[in-house]
């Protein structure tokens, strides 16, 4: 993400103002397929209008893949269990886009 500054010179002092771009200049979404309600693998599927590094948290305390399209196995639960999944983009001008 950039960071436009603003400087002020008041009494001596030197002031930075850093402003976060309003918008990053890219957009994500993905898909998923597999069974829910068992412990198969769920293929899941990025899509984008940037490119970059992926980076999916799964919410269930495994590592981050860092893959555009990964499988992922949930570990079996007894009852029900509820896991965010979010998705990273991080593209070269160093921009970040996520979804839930």
């Amino acid at each position: 993400m950039k960071y436009p500054y603003i400087t002020h010179l008041i009494l001596g002092l030197s002031f930075w103002f850093f402003s976060p771009s309003t918008q990053a200049q890219c957009s994500i979404d993905f898909t998923f397929s597999g069974d829910l309600c068992s412990s198969s693998p769920i293929q899941f599927n990025a899509s984008s209008t940037g490119e970059g590094q992926y980076i999916w948290f799964f919410g269930d305390g495994s590592l981050p893949e860092r893959i555009q399209n990964p499988i992922h196995v949930f570990p079996a639960e007894t009852g029900t269990s509820n896991y965010t999944v979010t998705l990273q983009l991080i593209t070269p001008d160093n921009d970040t886009c996520s979804v839930s």
